[in-house]
Order: C-alpha cells, then structure tokens, then sequence
C-alpha cells in the first residue's frame, strides 16, 4: 500500500452539498487518466467505527468490519460497491493488517485502479470540513474546492428530501462549510477554488485551470462526461441533472424557488464570504425579512414534529447537533487567529 502515498494526487473534490460537487466529480471521471470514487464519508461516517472496531482491520475481522460498513448511509449510494471492497480486500490481506486509513486510501483509489487510469479522487462534500485532518492522511492530495452562489444552495436544499425545509438552517450550513475552506486557506492549506457558475458558463476555460492545478491535459471527453454519467450514480434522483451536458440553465433557478425576503435573508447571512451579483431583492423591509424569518422557523419546526411523529426525527435531531458543533467549532477556530 506504499505506492498509493506517492502516485499522482490523489484528488479530493470538497464543497457545501448541492454546489456542483457531482458534475464536478463526473467531469473528471470522464478524463481518460481520472478515476473518481463516490462519497466515502470517512471523517464522519467510516471514523465513527473507530468505537467498536479494532484499530488494525485484518483477515479475522475484515468481514465482520464490512458488516459494520453497510450499515453506514454513505454505502447505501456507491455505484460497483463490491468490485471496489473485492479490490481493497486483496491490498489489506496482502498487507496482512491495515488501519482504517488504509482502508480509506485503497477504497478512493479502486475506482481508478480497477480501470486501469494513474489518477484517483474521490467526492465527500462533507469533507470541507475536515481538510487538514484530509492532508495528513494524503500529504499530496489536490483539493477541489467548488462552490456556488448561496441563495442557489439554499434554494436547492429546499427541494432534495434529506435536508432541513428551512432557509434559515441551510444557510448557516453553507456559511460554516465556507468557513471551513477559509481557514484552512489561512492555516496556509493548498486547495483550488472554482465557482459553480463559472463552470457552467465557461466549462472549458474552467476545467483547463483545474487540469493544470491536477496536473494532467485538459481532454475534450470531459465536457462528455454525461454520456456515462448514470453509471456512477446510484438511487440519488436528486443528481438527475447531471445527466445532461453542462448548461446555465441552473444559474437562475432559485429565483423561482426563494421568495424576496428569503433571497435577502440568505444574502445577509452569506455576508462577506461570498461576491455576489447585484441583488435583486433589494428594497426588501425589516417587517419582511422579520415574518420570513418568522414563517421559515415555523416550518422548520412543524417539519421536525412530522418527523417525530413519523419516527424519523434522528435524522433531523442529529443534524440540529451537528450545526450547533459546527457554529462552535468556527467560532473557536476565528477566535484562535484573532
């Protein structure tokens, strides 16, 4: 397992969810030297297994590890999952006892091996929120960081099943995963930034940038990357718009879905951390903004009551927690530089 710390990346694309991390991570599957890996979800999923599994995975407990692994949300979504857990299995017994950062290298890197191709990468959006703990299990690796207008996240966010119904929650997410690439960035981390709406603007120039920043060619089969795109996608029907050929058409699509006051509501909490066009929702009142935030909360918790209700408010609970940690953690990490 030596040779995956050294060969070429590996390539880890990040970013708030439903800012273009999938067509960003089909795009580069598409180039015939690139090999990307779905969403893992190691730094809050896989390492969650740390409490229960020894330290070293080997031959006597590789299954019952693997066991533990389908329970995980993440491996409901992998397209090819036993072909890849077939190929990691061979490294690990070969290497005759592993940690899980071994499994996690053998697992981004099998996509790309199985298909012959030097480069390998994986997708987790999450994992902007683990960066460094991400360089120093690959000292090399070549961080995309995509990001997109936040009023188009949050509008997005509102219509995929597994998200909070609520502006004001959604925003706050992609405000704290912005913070944590900044950080980073200021901790003197390396990561290539491009924006969603370049990308689908001007594809070529743009992914011209990240191939040099990779350091392999810029290859026409990309922008075709739709073509195979339904083979590396696995019952996530929010992703269907990856299907088709890069286009702007989603560039304005939120301004369908955000009302006025929501749109300006986001924009006040984004503040400084994004360059936006001029807004449209200017004109906006504080009575207005004050009944959005009021309405969009009352949603949020009769959303929250349906799904205890239902037996399924863990999921919303959990991520309730996992905000709270989150708008501590950037707290404490801006305090520190101050």
């Amino acid at each position: 397992m030596a040779s995956l710390h050294v060969e070429n990346g590996p390539i880890f694309v990040v970013g708030a969810p439903r800012s273009g991390t999938t067509l960003l991570q089909l795009i580069l599957d598409a180039h015939p030297l690139v090999g990307m890996q779905g969403e893992l979800h190691f730094f809050d999923q896989i390492n969650q297994l740390r409490e229960s599994w020894p330290s070293v995975i080997c031959k006597e407990n590789l299954q019952t590890f693997y066991r533990g692994l389908e329970r995980l949300a993440a491996f409901q979504y992998l397209p090819e999952l036993n072909r890849h857990l077939g190929w990691t299995t061979e490294q690990l017994l070969h290497a005759g006892g592993s940690s899980l950062e071994d499994f996690f290298r053998c697992m981004v890197a099998a996509p790309a091996r199985l298909a012959g191709k030097p480069w390998w990468g994986e997708k987790t959006p999450e994992n902007v929120r683990y960066l460094a703990d991400l360089v120093e299990i690959f000292p090399n690796a070549k961080i995309l960081h995509i990001h997109r207008d936040p009023r188009a996240v949050v509008a997005s966010l509102m219509q995929v099943p597994w998200a909070p119904d609520s502006v004001l929650i959604n925003a706050l997410k992609w405000k704290i995963d912005m913070l944590y690439a900044d950080e980073f960035l200021k901790a003197g981390g390396r990561l290539h930034e491009l924006a969603y709406e370049e990308l689908i603007t001007d594809p070529r120039a743009c992914l011209q940038r990240v191939c040099d920043f990779i350091g392999v060619d810029f290859d026409e089969r990309m922008l075709a990357f739709h073509r195979s795109a339904g083979d590396r996608l696995q019952g996530e029907a929010w992703k269907d718009g990856t299907l088709q050929p890069v286009n702007a058409s989603s560039r304005e699509k939120w301004t369908t879905v955000l009302s006025r006051p929501e749109s300006r509501l986001v924009e006040i909490l984004a503040g400084s951390l994004t360059e936006m066009r001029p807004s449209k929702t200017e004109g906006v009142g504080l009575l207005s903004l004050l009944g959005c935030t009021v309405r969009d909360l009352g949603r949020y918790l009769g959303e929250r009551r349906r799904r205890k209700e239902a037996g399924s408010a863990g999921v919303i609970e959990g991520e309730e927690g996992r905000l709270r940690a989150r708008l501590v953690q950037a707290l404490l990490q801006r305090s520190r530089k101050h």
